[in-house]
């Protein structure tokens, strides 16, 4: 089994607080960039992990991966499953997860949250 956990830390130097600026076309477009760019925070604090593990001699392989968030309380998450039907054929099944606040990252991408299978064929 692999397990890999680390914690992250982002420092913006030139941070500006963009939802201070007092036209709202200009601040709203604004907060979408830096939400986009991931530039909320001066400092963007988190933790990523992964976890992996096989099963039937490396035939069944699960995943389990994400990504937190710790300023903006976001998340993503995905949890997959893989199978390995020949030496050729290989077919996935998982999930991709979006969370988060109205105003982070993740939330961004919430509406993209989705279930996926994928046969792949490798020669």
């Amino acid at each position: 089994m692999l397990r890999r956990s680390i914690t992250y830390q982002r420092i913006i130097v030139n941070y500006q607080d963009m939802f201070q600026i007092s036209d709202p076309v200009l601040r709203n477009a604004a907060v979408l960039n830096v939400t986009f760019n991931q530039q909320l925070d001066r400092i963007q604090e988190g933790l990523t992990g992964r976890i992996k593990a096989t099963w039937w001699n490396k035939t069944l392989e699960g995943e389990l991966l994400g990504v937190w968030n710790g300023n903006r309380s976001d998340f993503f998450v995905r949890p997959s499953l893989a199978y390995v039907f020949t030496d050729v054929w290989k077919g996935f099944i998982g999930w991709d997860i979006f969370n988060g606040r109205r105003e982070s990252f993740y939330c961004f991408f919430q509406p993209m949250t989705a279930f996926f299978v994928e046969i792949r064929a490798t020669f």
